[in-house]
């Protein structure tokens, strides 16, 4: 082996660990302590069943956030609100579940997504590093593995198989312009089969000292017992 490609095999690990590093080390130096308000606009639409007459729901709805010292408020306008109690009255589903599409906790992640990126790298293991571009501009790739630390002991033992990679664009400032969280599994229970695939991306802006997502979509689809399901989220926020 020449010196130099031995050189380049033991700084693997280094150069891998480093960009691993500078990405927690710019999500800590944005704490979020500043105010923010925005709006963000719920999509949803989910498919149930198998053969010819699946159940579709569809539905959108708007939800006004707001995060401070203070900490969270989520509120919706009369007309909103009048909207969707209508629909739920007329047994469409849909506006009640983009409502639902929105809980504290993702409108949290949302207004502070450097935090909630944090506790999703605990364990994370670096498979790529290198230059690349997003959104037509240069960027810097950080491809993770990361673990089913979320998952108990009872139900690892019904995987077969389980896979979890998280793709993340870093500007010049190393600071995340967009991802994409790729978890797939398969498994079964009591002689059952199932398997579920999910895939979210999400872009970023930087709003004071807060890394905020301004676009989340996401897709999922399960099967098992019989039963086939698909959904599809898309959530805007704009200030």
């Amino acid at each position: 082996m020449r010196p130099t490609a031995l050189a380049l095999l033991l700084l693997a690990p280094v150069l891998q660990a480093d960009g691993l590093a500078d990405l927690r080390a710019v999500l800590k130096s944005l704490p979020a302590r500043q105010s923010v308000k925005a709006v963000v606009d719920c999509q949803v639409w989910n498919r149930t069943g198998k053969g010819k007459q699946p159940k579709i729901v569809q539905g959108q709805a708007r939800v006004g956030v707001e995060g401070g010292p203070g900490g969270l408020k989520l509120s919706w306008d009369k007309a909103e609100l009048d909207r969707i109690q209508a629909a739920t009255k007329a047994k469409d589903d849909g506006p009640q579940q983009a409502m639902a599409a929105l809980p504290a906790e993702k409108a949290e992640a949302m207004l502070d997504s450097a935090k909630a990126m944090l506790r999703d790298l605990e364990g994370a293991v670096v498979q790529e590093d290198r230059p690349d571009v997003y959104q037509g501009k240069p960027a810097r790739l950080l491809v993770l593995k990361l673990s089913d630390n979320d998952m108990d002991e009872e139900g690892r033992k019904h995987l077969k198989s389980f896979s979890h990679i998280l793709s993340v664009w870093m500007g010049s400032d190393g600071a995340p312009l967009g991802l994409q969280d790729q978890m797939d599994m398969k498994g079964s229970f009591f002689l059952i089969s199932f398997e579920a695939h999910g895939r979210t991306s999400r872009a970023f802006a930087r709003s004071g000292d807060r890394l905020v997502t301004t676009h989340e979509e996401s897709m999922g689809s399960g099967a098992g017992a019989g039963q086939n399901t698909e959904e599809k989220k898309v959530l805007d926020l704009r200030f």
